[in-house]
């Protein structure tokens, strides 16, 4: 881990002990290793950050985190691990009790453990954009699916009459702008902009950072945890 340049940054990564849609995914077994490690060893391996630190109120990923070397653990009130808490108090809470101790960061780098297949690599590449286009934040994005032209709200068993416009209709994905979304894996800001806006999306100098859409997996479901063990799984056999 170094400094950029003369500021740091704090890594950040929330793992609440509760989850509805797949219970315990944090720590669930991915590929071999609970799914909290793959970013735990991700940004272990980045040369761009400080300082690291894992808001929990689990005591199993506490003791995951503990393995991990300059990782700090963020208590998390009873509060803050409910669903209705947002990810901003999380983060404003952990920014809170680490200058408390006396640590300052001029940049908060939020990595969510359900993006397990962010590397080191995206990381670094993530910082080093920042800092070059001097932005005030940046998020990481990836390509969709379909065009943004082809998604709209709807009501299954109901009438699809204005889901496209006459022209959309009649035109090919092909002919349409590529469009993006955000994917969930990197979110960096400056800690000032963010203690101001409480937001990861400022009003000025966002900016975003493409991945690869395999790279991009964020697990919600169990259909999202299956298809992130079988793409860890392709990639380490294109790796041999």
């Amino acid at each position: 881990m170094k400094l950029m340049d003369s500021e740091k940054i704090i890594a950040v990564i929330p793992a609440r002990a509760g989850s509805k849609r797949l219970p315990r995914k944090n720590i669930l077994p991915l590929a071999g290793r609970p799914c909290i490690e793959w970013t735990l060893e991700a940004v272990s391996e980045s040369k761009e950050i400080s300082r690291v630190a894992v808001s929990t109120d689990d005591p199993t990923v506490q003791e995951l985190a503990s393995h991990y070397a300059d990782v700090e653990i963020v208590d998390r009130p009873e509060l803050l691990g409910r669903d209705e808490a947002s990810t901003v108090d999380v983060m404003l809470h952990a920014l809170e009790v680490l200058k408390a101790q006396g640590s300052q960061f001029s940049w908060l780098l939020l990595l969510q453990p359900t993006s397990p297949l962010r590397t080191s690599v995206h990381i670094d590449e993530a910082v080093k954009l920042v800092r070059e286009k001097g932005a005030d934040g940046l998020v990481s994005i990836c390509r969709t699916g379909h065009p943004r032209e082809w998604i709209a709200p709807a009501t299954p068993g109901q009438s699809l009459e204005k889901f496209f416009s006459e022209t959309e209709l009649h035109r090919s994905a092909a002919s349409l702008p590529t469009s993006y979304t955000v994917n969930g894996a990197i979110y960096l800001i400056r800690t000032s902009v963010f203690e101001e806006e409480k937001t990861f999306f400022p009003r000025k100098k966002i900016i975003g950072y493409e991945m690869e859409r395999r790279y991009s997996v964020d697990i919600d479901d169990l259909y999202d945890f299956e298809l992130a063990e079988w793409t860890l799984s392709t990639l380490k056999k294109d790796s041999l």
